[in-house]
C-alpha cells in the first residue's frame, strides 16, 4: 500500500495533479485495470461503458449482425418451436 505524500492519512489514489504516479480510473466504479474508454459519459472501464452506452449501441449491433443475431434468437427460442402438423400450413397457401 502506497500513501500520498500530500495527505500520509490517506491511501495514495495517483490523481493528484502533476502526480508522477497518476493513472486513469474508470470515473463510476474505480477501476485502473484493463481497457479504459473516453467517452461522453468520462472515463469508463468496459464493464461500465457496456452498462451506460450499451443499450444505444445495441440497435446497430443487432442490424450490423443480423444473421448472428437471428441464428441466437432461434437458439434461445429452440424449446419453444411450434412444429406444423402434417397437411397444415401457417401461410396462406397460393392459388
Amino acid at each position: 500500500m502506497t500513501y500520498c505524500i500530500y495527505d500520509k492519512n490517506d491511501e495514495c489514489t495517483h490523481d493528484c495533479e502533476e502526480c508522477a504516479w497518476q493513472s486513469l480510473r474508470c470515473e463510476i466504479c474505480g477501476s485502473d485495470y484493463g481497457q479504459l474508454f473516453d467517452c461522453a459519459e468520462g472515463i469508463l472501464c468496459t464493464d461500465c461503458l457496456i452498462e451506460k452506452c450499451g443499450d444505444e449501441a445495441y440497435e446497430d449491433f443487432a442490424a450490423e449482425y443480423e444473421s448472428e443475431f437471428r441464428d441466437f434468437m432461434v437458439s434461445i427460442y429452440s424449446n419453444y418451436r411450434v412444429e406444423n402438423r402434417e397437411g397444415a400450413s401457417f401461410y396462406p397457401q397460393e392459388q
